[in-house]
């Protein structure tokens, strides 16, 4: 599970786990794809953003690029086995 933001809209100190899950479903894709946009958003912001820590920052975006990776990867896997079934091979 991925923990909230701090004030800043860092991730906390630590190391953030996400098992690697497997969309089942058109809405889990859709919810995805709306998790993904949030996270990108999030990284952007980060990225402009030159307050507080550079180290916490560095940290925080590492953590949030390693998500987006994650998110893109699991609805690339999803639009692959949707493809394989609806074209029959």
């Amino acid at each position: 599970m991925i923990p909230p933001f701090d004030e800043h809209g860092y991730l906390p100190p630590g190391i953030h786990s996400a098992s690697s899950m497997s969309l089942q479903s058109q809405r889990e894709l859709n919810a995805t794809r709306e998790k993904l946009r949030l996270l990108e958003d999030r990284y952007e912001a980060n990225k402009r953003e030159k307050s507080g820590d550079e180290h916490v920052r560095e940290l925080s975006m590492r953590s949030l690029k390693r998500l987006i990776n994650q998110l893109k990867e699991e609805i690339a896997r999803f639009e692959s086995r949707s493809s394989l079934g609806t074209t029959g091979k």
